[in-house]
């Protein structure tokens, strides 16, 4: 449910994360990692490994994993090197075609704002910084998000989740 400070659009809403945990109560176990450096919401009902995994041991836990979930990411990358499925929250920053693996569950919302109407914005951050600024931020939850993230909802992951894990 983390994010680095330097692409603070790649964002998903915590409050998502934990509604993901929440609605797969007693179906999956989640695992949530992260370093210590970055911003990492602790979720509840979750194995916490958050800055106790380093390089070695998140390559194991990917490879002893049924998935994972986040955005275009480190995590995402071991995913498919150990050919496990991968949800990919992507919004409108980047191109599907530059993130996209075959077992990967790419949820992207280009062609439903202005802002990536016809292609992928590329913005970095969604309060000020030293990077492009997102158009469209969305206040009131506990961090600001760009639009195009809080408009991918937990019922579409959750719906993706129970395809994939019925096998």
């Amino acid at each position: 449910a983390g994010i680095k400070a330097d692409y603070t659009a790649k964002a998903w809403p915590v409050e998502y994360y934990q509604e993901v945990v929440d609605l797969t109560l007693g179906r999956i176990q989640w695992v949530q990692v992260g370093g210590r450096e970055h911003d990492h919401p602790a979720l509840a009902r979750v194995i916490d490994l958050r800055g106790k995994t380093d390089h070695r041991q998140l390559i194991r836990l990917a490879w002893h994993a049924q998935g994972g979930l986040g955005p275009v990411t480190y995590l995402q990358h071991l995913c498919a090197a150990w050919e496990k499925p991968y949800i990919c929250l992507l919004g409108g920053r980047e191109p599907v075609t530059w993130v996209a693996y075959p077992l990967q569950h790419t949820l992207h919302t280009i062609g439903l704002l202005p802002c990536c109407r016809t292609q992928a914005c590329w913005r970095s951050q969604v309060v000020p910084g030293d990077k492009t600024l997102c158009e469209w931020p969305v206040l009131g939850m506990s961090r600001p998000v760009a639009r195009c993230m809080a408009m991918i909802k937990p019922t579409e992951v959750v719906a993706i989740l129970e395809r994939i894990t019925c096998t």
